[in-house]
């Protein structure tokens, strides 16, 4: 049976060819020994049609974002097919069959097609944003140098960082967000319901009413408008500082503004300190020069602040001065990471020192998140409390204040 095929040498030229074996597998076994990396591979000799153009529902069911962890199983198992000596494409085309996320189909689709058409896979998937500028420069460095499965791995080990640092904070958050939004239930059903019907109650009696009943009572009266203006302030907030965040100056101020806030800005700080410490350990041990991994891991952060802080590292690596001596004048990198960066220098294992870094501020992060809710959940507890009886007392006043009139 004859195979068509496209592959790469090992200095990188694409070619392509007919191959006569019994089976695709051994005809990427025939090409590997040949010295070449095996990327889509065909049965027939010629090329099949282009496929026709995708049906409107199939563009509706592409639209929407990729999770985390369905990019982290998509990159493990691609590693793991590629490890096994299975072709791009073949591989490529199982995981979009066995795949049920739609957005990742399409994905998968647009890089095999890139691939067919002579694209390496890492310009394949930049083209069509399946990943992040760090990845593609991984998956780009592991083609060139035949070690595509490490570097298929590397980008799995950084998604499912990120998605294991993404369900900490959920889980976290679940049950206090879960008592505050009953707890701003009921109290908008007492302001909305309760508290008017005993206002007119108060009133048809004619019962004096303490301040504090006559502010509540205000309050449920005007509750509407009162909404109304809050809501409107805080879109007015949110719109502003999504405008503000688009100046690069302002970005950087709101930014280093955010990770001053007392207890949430430390936490911000380390998630931001960890996620960026690990793209660039990840982006080291694949390969990548020090200058271009800074600069990457710089435009792959959220934080403006974390980003000028790699920037003012990648700086004094191209002045040719120590990392560690500006990492210790940087606030912002903490002493535990000069210290480690400090090791790296001496050791040659600066990849190996800035993965163990990032382990540490995770687990930082995840030890200051446990200690929030604990916190958070009697908090809230009692603030529902004192709502609750400060609700009742001012129904109660004035009935109170009524009995002791008749009397």
């Amino acid at each position: 049976m004859k195979f068509s095929y496209r592959a790469r040498s090992s200095a990188g030229e694409l070619r392509t060819g007919v191959v006569e074996c019994a089976n695709a597998r051994e005809a990427a076994r025939i090409l590997r020994r040949q010295g070449l990396l095996p990327l889509a591979i065909e049965a027939g000799a010629s090329e099949k049609a282009a496929q026709p153009a995708a049906s409107l529902w199939r563009k509706l069911r592409a639209i929407g974002t990729i999770p985390l962890l369905q990019k982290a199983l998509f990159f493990r198992e691609l590693a793991l097919f590629t490890a096994a000596g299975i072709p791009l494409g073949i591989s490529l085309q199982r995981l979009a069959e066995t795949s049920r996320c739609f957005p990742m189909i399409e994905k998968i689709r647009r890089v095999c097609r890139g691939i067919n058409g002579g694209q390496a896979m890492s310009r394949a998937m930049r083209d069509c944003r399946f990943c992040e500028p760090v990845d593609q420069m991984m998956l780009s460095v592991g083609e060139e140098t035949g070690r595509l499965s490490e570097s298929l791995e590397l980008v799995a080990e950084r998604y499912e960082r990120r998605e294991r640092l993404r369900s900490q904070i959920f889980s976290a958050l679940t049950y206090p967000a879960l008592v505050l939004f009953f707890s701003l239930a009921v109290l908008l059903v007492m302001f909305g319901f309760v508290l008017p019907k005993f206002h007119e109650v108060f009133a048809r009696l004619k019962i004096p009413m303490p301040a504090l009943t006559a502010k509540l009572f205000y309050v449920s009266g005007h509750l509407p408008l009162i909404l109304s203006f809050l809501l409107a302030g805080l879109a007015a907030a949110a719109g502003a500082i999504w405008g503000l965040r688009r100046v690069p100056g302002a970005r950087l101020a709101i930014d280093r503004l955010r990770l001053k806030v007392p207890v949430v800005g430390a936490l911000r700080a380390k998630a931001a300190l960890a996620r960026s410490l690990r793209s660039l350990g990840l982006l080291l041990k694949s390969g990548v020069p020090l200058l271009r991994s800074l600069e990457l891991s710089a435009e792959t952060s959220r934080n403006a602040a974390m980003a000028r802080t790699l920037m003012e590292l990648h700086g004094a690596a191209s002045r040719g001065a120590g990392l560690a001596a500006r990492a210790r004048e940087l606030a912002l990198l903490q002493p535990v990471t000069a210290t480690l960066i400090a090791a790296g220098e001496q050791t040659g294992k600066m990849d190996e020192m800035l993965l163990r870094a990032a382990e540490w501020h995770e687990r930082a992060f995840d030890e200051g998140i446990k200690r929030l809710t604990s916190v958070l959940e009697p908090l809230l507890i009692i603030a529902v409390g004192l709502a609750a009886a400060l609700v009742v007392a001012a129904i109660f006043l004035p009935v109170l204040q009524a009995v002791r009139s008749f009397s």
